[in-house]
């Protein structure tokens, strides 16, 4: 929650139509029950649809070696992002993407972007 509340307080945070729905699927996951139970998760990804920017994706990516995760470098890109915070070594092994700064949330909370 650090993360995110740091992320809103001083970036805009961008979506696209994609990433969003991966977000609130991973986000109903079992796995993340012991950590918040999953009426707060999906209060808490109500409060975020209610904070982000969604960017209309034009951009086609194939940099990453999971061609699952080009959908986040091509919104980042078109989003104008200067940070990707994320924990998948697919795209950590990218940074920086294209002078986009791609770090885990630990390093993006000690940081100063």
């Amino acid at each position: 929650m650090a993360v995110l509340i740091k992320a809103l307080n001083r970036y805009s945070v961008v979506v696209s139509g994609s990433t969003w729905d991966e977000l609130a699927s991973v986000l109903q996951r079992p796995k993340f029950d012991s950590r918040l139970p999953l009426a707060k998760r999906l209060l808490a990804l109500t409060e975020l649809a209610r904070n982000v920017r969604e960017v209309k994706v034009t951009s086609v990516i194939t940099d990453c070696r999971d061609p699952k995760d080009n959908k986040f470098l091509a919104l980042a890109i078109d989003g104008a992002a200067t940070v990707i915070v994320t924990g998948d070594n697919d795209l950590l092994v990218l940074n920086p993407y294209r002078s986009i700064v791609v770090c885990k949330a630990s390093d993006f909370l000690t940081a100063q972007f």
